[in-house]
């Protein structure tokens, strides 16, 4: 799909389609959390096995500003948001980004998807080494989260050059 000959267009169209899909299982996230809030005893389709269940990860402390808001702003925080919102608001930012064919809007993709994998990274090892769990749909985040950091720096590496190019031109 993506060629030698591909613009930074096309990467943003790329990135907007990652970012769509990103926005999709945060939202799913979401109904998975307040649907076992709501109803602890029906099943999320998520839950495969008593080790690969989104619904114990997304219910769990680190469900919820990552499991580092509530500890330092205190868990009734309004900045004590669940991970789902936060992911559907961090998708939205990006494909909004992804519609400014400007270098600057490139830089701060490349930024916000470097520290989404970092905090990618972080929750990925929670999942492993404190809930001993695998969640399949923050697992696919976390994949997406790196699609688009690789999507944010092709754009931008693009980008750089076309812009240098167009202020010698004036």
């Amino acid at each position: 799909l993506l060629t030698m000959g591909a613009d930074s267009r096309t990467y943003s169209i790329c990135l907007g389609i990652t970012c769509m899909l990103g926005s999709i299982l945060s939202a799913y996230a979401l109904l998975v959390e307040l649907s076992a809030e709501l109803h602890p005893d029906q099943p999320a389709m998520c839950d495969l096995s008593e080790h690969m269940s989104c619904s114990r990860v997304l219910t769990s402390r680190y469900g919820k500003g990552f499991g580092i808001i509530g500890l330092i702003l205190g868990e009734n925080s309004k900045f004590n948001q669940p991970n789902g919102f936060t992911g559907v608001v961090f998708y939205a930012f990006l494909s909004t980004l992804a519609l400014i064919e400007k270098r600057w809007s490139a830089k701060i993709q490349v930024f916000v998807t470097f520290i989404a994998n970092l905090l990618s990274i972080y929750l990925a090892c929670i999942l492993y080494f404190v809930l001993y769990d695998l969640c399949i749909v923050c697992v696919t985040t976390y994949f997406l989260n790196f699609i688009c950091l690789i999507l944010s720096y092709k754009r931008h590496s693009l980008l750089a050059p076309v812009q240098e190019i167009k202020k010698k031109r004036k």
